[in-house]
């Protein structure tokens, strides 16, 4: 018999309610296996995730061309298309999409021939519903994390050349203006710049002059 399901459902459901995710991920989960795939769909939308399922590497394939999703769960032993079959024709495809690879025998060898593979976690098999929840918990969190982190670079370093000197003049100016008001020759926090920009890139796009140079 299974242990994939060793936890009671009520536990589970508490369980996720605090990880609940605002607004809800989507996730495809791919399982040939349809108890497995059942389950693991039932688990995940009863937590608070949208999900999808695809019973084959190749129906995944057509599904994430025609949708966006937050994260992949594969199983890996599949006909037709593996999950590092599917993982490879991610990759080759440019897209982005954390992966968690499940299997009853993790194929390391490949693993190791192809570290690039944009594999974030793997579960063997068999596994209960609170190490899917985790594991899924745990890959999201870090794949959001490391957004924020490309989020927050520098203004500065992700605009134009001519909307960044506007942005410099702009700064100079306020800062020219606190002096002259007798304040402090502060630093503009993050909420100036980014105002600074959004007009930068307005009087840019309009083609309108500096009058203040």
């Amino acid at each position: 018999m299974s242990r994939f399901l060793r936890i009671p459902f009520d536990r589970v459901s508490s369980a996720s309610i605090r990880g609940r995710a605002n607004p809800p991920k989507r996730i495809l989960v791919v399982d040939d296996e349809s108890y497995i795939r059942r389950l693991s769909t039932e688990v995940l939308l009863h937590s608070g995730y949208h999900v999808d399922s695809a019973e084959d590497g190749a129906f995944a394939w057509d599904a994430l061309q025609s949708n966006s999703y937050d994260l992949l769960v594969t199983d890996d032993n599949m006909c037709r298309l593996t999950g590092i079959g599917l993982v490879k024709k991610l990759h080759a495809a440019r897209m982005a999409l954390p992966v968690i690879l499940v299997s009853r025998a993790m194929p390391t060898e490949e693993l190791n021939r192809h570290p690039w593979l944009p594999i974030e976690a793997t579960l063997l098999k068999p596994f209960n519903t609170l190490e899917l929840l985790r594991t899924v918990r745990h890959v999201l969190f870090f794949t959001d994390s490391a957004r924020e982190q490309i989020d927050r670079k520098p203004l500065m370093s992700r605009i134009g050349a001519a909307v960044r000197a506007r942005v410099g003049k702009k700064v100079a100016r306020s800062q020219e203006a606190q002096t002259a008001g007798g304040g402090d020759h502060r630093l503009p926090h993050h909420g100036q710049v980014v105002q600074h920009v959004v007009e930068a890139r307005r009087e840019t796009d309009a083609g309108i002059g500096d009058t203040w140079k």
